[in-house]
């Protein structure tokens, strides 16, 4: 049923299960309550972007988890899974490949042209909120629901 409802999903859809799964991150990690922070580029020292590419170095790819992104205010590393990179890589080069530049601030997950919704103008902040984080793992979920019977 995970490949089924992955398979189903969209490409930024399958990066956040992928993390969530594989991983074991919570979706507040990935983006806080309000967007202002979440997971970064940096925080993954093994994917890097070479000549616009995103590659990874070694797998299983390191996490670090920063004490402000964690549950209990203390940072912690966890692995993502030769398969969740698959996907994570996936969707950062269909990133680059749309134009934008990934930095080490950038966000791991970000909201784009494609997906602007709940996101006014005025934003500074590219991380996604924990709740369209959820929408996100939601919606795949119900789409295979719904598409299987």
């Amino acid at each position: 049923e995970y490949t089924d409802i992955i398979n189903r999903a969209d490409i930024r859809a399958r990066a956040i299960i992928a993390l969530i799964s594989k991983s074991g991150l919570r979706p507040q990690v990935i983006g806080n309550y309000n967007g202002t922070d979440g997971l970064r580029l940096k925080d993954m020292p093994d994917i890097q972007v070479i000549n616009g590419k995103a590659i990874c170095k070694q797998y299983p790819c390191m996490i670090r988890v920063r004490a402000e992104l964690s549950k209990n205010r203390k940072p912690y590393i966890t692995f993502l899974s030769k398969q969740g990179v698959k996907y994570l890589l996936a969707y950062l080069n269909d990133i680059l490949n749309s134009g934008e530049v990934l930095t080490d601030d950038s966000p791991i997950i970000t909201w784009d042209n494609k997906h602007r919704y709940g996101y006014p103008k005025h934003r500074k902040s590219r991380f996604l909120i924990t709740n369209s984080i959820s929408d996100e793992v939601r919606k795949a979920i119900m789409d295979y629901i719904h598409n299987r019977q």
